[in-house]
């Protein structure tokens, strides 16, 4: 199965720039979104800021995506200018791939500093980014009782006893297994 990759993208709700304190948000506005997909698994998810200056090293984020949470991750580092940061997300939530509408907020946790940690730079955005393999729909199987195609769940009545559904068929006769 293929990788599959959701962007959505959003910029600040507000025009100025923004510093982010413990136990403040800052919250971007959806721009775009590649869409929802099916989840088998998650094998990346990344936080992208374009334009931020980080002021200190002791704290983590949370990253809510219509409200949830979908993940948590360390500081980007101390950087004294602006610059684009990408993260790692920490346990990235299902609601990534699967999750729709609302915006993106960022909170600081988790600090023993006071002070600013983060400045959003005016114009900035952010972009969730989740690497995911996508759930197979489930195949229906099919057996011929001599004159038509009818659905097998697990066995089927051939009209001497009860066979094992062995191959999955279509309707039109085509294997596909």
């Amino acid at each position: 199965m293929a990788i599959k990759t959701r962007l959505i993208t959003s910029h600040p709700l507000s025009d100025h720039s923004g510093d982010l304190k413990a136990d403040e948000e800052f919250s971007f506005s959806v721009l775009s979104d590649t869409g929802t997909g099916k989840l088998k698994s998650i094998t990346a998810a990344r936080l992208y800021i374009s334009l931020v200056r980080s002021y200190s090293s002791l704290y983590t984020m949370e990253v809510r995506f219509g409200g949830v949470l979908v993940g948590t991750t360390v500081n980007p580092g101390i950087f004294d200018s602006a610059q684009p940061a990408t993260m790692q997300l920490i346990s990235p939530s299902p609601y990534l791939v699967t999750g729709t509408g609302g915006e993106i907020t960022i909170s600081i946790r988790s600090t023993s500093a006071t002070g600013s940690k983060l400045n959003f730079r005016q114009g900035c955005y952010v972009t969730l980014e989740v690497d995911y393999e996508e759930a197979e729909e489930p195949r229906q199987a099919f057996y011929y009782d001599g004159s038509k195609w009818l659905p097998c769940d697990i066995r089927y009545y051939d009209g001497s006893g009860w066979q094992p559904c062995k191959a999955l068929y279509s309707p039109d006769g085509q294997s596909f297994q």
